[in-house]
C-alpha cells in the first residue's frame, strides 16, 4: 500500500482516494514496489517544473477532470505525483465539455476546499424537465434524492484545480507529449515524454 505522510484525511477522503486508485488499476499497470514506498520527497520543483532526472511516487498523465482531481487527492494524502499533460495550458482551460456538476464532485470539490468560485458564479439547479407527448415531467431533485446539481462548466472545474496546484508548487507540466510506457511490469516502470525541446525519463511507483 502507499503510505502516507501527511496529516489524518477523513473516512471521505480515504473512499475518493480507494477509488481513484481503482481507476489507476484498471487504466493502467498498477503494480507496487517491493518494500516499503519513498516517502520523502525525490524531485526538484521550481516554477512547477522537475529537474530532467525524475522520480516521483505516482505519475499521471493528462490534466483532464480525472487526473487533476486524483493529483490533489494524492498531495492531501502525502503522496508525490507528477501531471504530464501534452496541450497547452490555455488549450485545456478552453476545451469545453459537460456543464453540470453531480453532487459527488461538488462534495469533492468542497473536501479538497476548492469549491468557492463554484459556489459564487455556479447556479444551482434543482430539477430536470423533460418532454414527453406534449407534456412536462418534473423530476424534484431534492425531494426524490434529497441533493441538488450545479451549472459550473467543466473548463472551470479545470481552471480551479490547475491554478490550485500551481498554486501549491506542485509538479504539471504543460505540453509535455508522452511517447512510451517503459517497464510496466518492473518495480519502476517509467514515462519517457519531451518538455521544452528536450527527451526526458521520470521513474515512478505507480503510472
Amino acid at each position: 500500500a502507499v503510505q502516507s505522510r501527511g496529516p489524518p484525511i477523513s473516512t471521505f477522503d480515504r473512499a475518493i482516494l480507494y477509488l481513484s486508485l481503482c481507476v489507476l488499476v484498471q487504466t493502467a499497470k498498477f503494480r507496487p514496489s517491493a518494500g516499503r514506498v519513498p516517502t520523502g520527497r525525490l524531485l526538484v520543483v521550481s516554477n512547477a517544473k522537475v529537474t530532467e532526472n525524475m522520480r516521483t511516487q505516482v505519475g499521471i498523465i493528462g490534466a483532464g477532470p480525472a487526473g487533476l482531481f486524483l493529483s490533489h487527492l494524492l498531495h492531501r494524502a502525502g503522496i508525490d505525483c507528477v501531471v504530464l499533460e501534452a496541450r497547452s495550458r490555455a488549450y485545456v482551460e478552453g476545451r469545453v465539455r459537460a456543464g453540470v456538476l453531480e453532487p459527488g464532485t461538488i462534495e469533492t470539490l468542497a473536501a479538497l476546499g476548492l469549491d468557492e468560485r463554484m459556489r459564487r458564479e455556479g447556479m444551482i439547479d434543482e430539477g430536470l424537465d423533460i418532454r414527453f407527448r406534449g407534456k412536462t415531467i418534473r423530476l424534484d431533485l431534492p425531494e426524490l434524492t434529497g441533493k441538488k446539481v450545479i451549472i459550473y462548466g467543466q473548463q472551470e472545474v479545470v481552471k480551479d484545480l490547475i491554478a490550485a496546484r500551481l498554486a501549491a508548487a506542485q509538479p504539471l507540466l504543460f505540453e509535455a507529449g508522452v511517447s512510451e510506457l517503459i517497464e510496466l511490469d518492473g518495480e519502476r516502470p517509467k514515462i519517457r515524454f519531451s518538455h521544452e525541446g528536450a527527451e526526458q525519463l521520470l521513474e515512478c511507483d505507480f503510472i
